[in-house]
């Protein structure tokens, strides 16, 4: 299975002395196996494409899905 995600992260701003005020679009496509009928393996990346106040990054994951 093919995964496309799109978060936005909005800040309530600098709401106490000293508070972040930023803004920032993610993007996370992965890939989801099916290891047994109970387990799949899922990996993909993060990419921060759009931001304020703050400097985009990028990552990399690997998680463990499991039925019960």
């Amino acid at each position: 299975m093919i995964l496309a995600e799109a978060q936005s992260v909005v800040s309530i701003g600098a709401a106490s002395p000293g508070g972040a005020d930023f803004n920032v679009l993610k993007l996370q496509p992965s890939i989801v196996w099916r290891a047994t009928p109970k387990i799949a393996i899922r990996a993909g990346g993060l990419f921060e494409i759009a931001a304020s106040g703050l400097t985009p990054g990028n990552g990399a994951f690997l998680a463990l899905w499991t039925e019960f």
